[in-house]
């Protein structure tokens, strides 16, 4: 199986164990997810990405991203717990929906969006990147050991 791009990943809060290390690092899949993955790990950009090992995700600036409809223009879309969209069930917010959203022909059917993301992956405070930026980070998905890379760069592809 493999992520379609736009999908949005999360976490658990990091912890320390006795030993000193990190815990709660990597991002679970979007089905596993519940109320205790609080943490924004970012959004796919590529389609077919591979459900386990390293991966690249958006982090910050404007994204492409599932967003479930109806959503107008200019609101600020949220977590949805248990899959890897983005809706307006106030929970973690993560960014606003720069473009409207219909209501899905199939129900629960979400629809890639550009978002502008506004909660930084890593569950600090949000900032803002200028137009066209995007900031992203290599991931460990599930098992093994990554090191996180931020990276800026132009995109002009999306937008």
């Amino acid at each position: 199986m493999s992520l379609p791009v736009g999908t949005v990943l999360w976490r658990e809060p990091k912890t320390v164990a006795a030993s000193g290390a990190a815990q709660n690092t990597r991002p679970v899949l979007p089905a596993d997810s519940t109320s205790a993955h609080s943490v924004f790990a970012g959004i796919v950009c590529r389609d077919g990405e591979p459900e386990t090992g390293v991966i690249t995700v958006a982090t910050g600036g404007n994204a492409l991203a599932l967003v479930l409809g109806p959503v107008s223009a200019g609101a600020t879309v949220y977590k949805v717990n248990g899959v890897g969209y983005l809706g307006t069930d106030v929970t973690v917010a993560v960014g606003v929906c720069l473009e409207a959203v219909a209501a899905p022909g199939v129900p629960g059917t979400p629809t890639l969006a550009k978002i502008s993301i506004k909660e930084y992956a890593g569950g600090s405070s949000s900032f803002d990147l200028p137009v066209g930026l995007m900031t992203l980070r290599t991931i460990e998905v599930i098992g093994g050991v990554a090191t996180p890379k931020h990276r800026q760069f132009m995109c002009t592809e999306y937008f």
